[in-house]
């Protein structure tokens, strides 16, 4: 099922996420290597350790798979050409262990141009300090 946004880009409803565009799905193939995949959050990320990982950012995270996936579903697919919620997996435990946020936002200034707000950058104390971040 293809669901396209105002934005122009194209979604895909793939393994219970929604995937980017071409060029976003291969800058994240690019930055993945044979220990961590980059890829985009899942509505079954819950149980890959998404709330753990940002945990280490703030308080608040300690809600039931039922809110998460409510709250998944309350953005994803409306607001797909807003939020960009890229995770980072361990190769080897399947499990999530870093993460990061980007919100488009639509500009008046700039010739009506798009700014992308970057926010809530995580990656595990054990695998900080390999740039992945």
């Amino acid at each position: 099922e293809s669901i396209k946004m105002k934005s122009n880009l194209v979604y895909q409803r793939q393994e219970g996420s929604l995937q980017g565009s071409e060029k976003e799905d291969r800058i994240l193939a690019n930055a993945s290597d044979d220990k961590v995949t980059f890829r985009w959050l899942k509505r079954t990320d819950y149980n890959n350790g998404f709330p753990k990982v940002l945990s280490g950012l703030t308080k608040g995270c300690d809600y039931d798979e039922a809110n998460f996936q409510q709250r998944f579903d309350e953005m994803f697919p409306t607001f797909s050409s807003i939020y960009k919620i890229v995770v980072i997996v361990n190769n080897a435990t399947g499990e999530i262990v870093g993460a990061g946020t980007v919100v488009m936002e639509l500009k008046f200034i700039r010739d009506k141009g798009i700014t992308g707000n970057i926010e809530d950058i995580i990656v595990t104390k054990k695998l900080q300090g390999l740039r992945l971040g």
